[in-house]
């Protein structure tokens, strides 16, 4: 776990993963502006008889943070 000073307080980020799940709209929106984060991507396909069409596993070149909010 990291933590930040932002104005005073602190802030704690911590680690998700290096794997996303996107639906495929926003593995595209995803690709269009950070295409050299993705490392690695796997399509899995919707289960028979559920909505959508599957999510996309997308591997990342870096880290990704979330930050708790006080």
């Amino acid at each position: 776990m990291k933590s930040w000073m932002l104005d005073g307080d602190v802030l704690e980020a911590v680690l998700v993963t290096h794997v996303r799940q996107m639906s495929p709209e926003q593995y595209l929106e995803f690709t269009e502006s950070h295409s050299d984060e993705v490392k690695n991507v796997r399509f899995v396909p919707p289960r028979i008889g559920s909505e959508g069409f599957g999510v996309f596993e997308v591997e990342t070149r870096t880290p990704q943070y979330e930050v708790c909010l006080p």
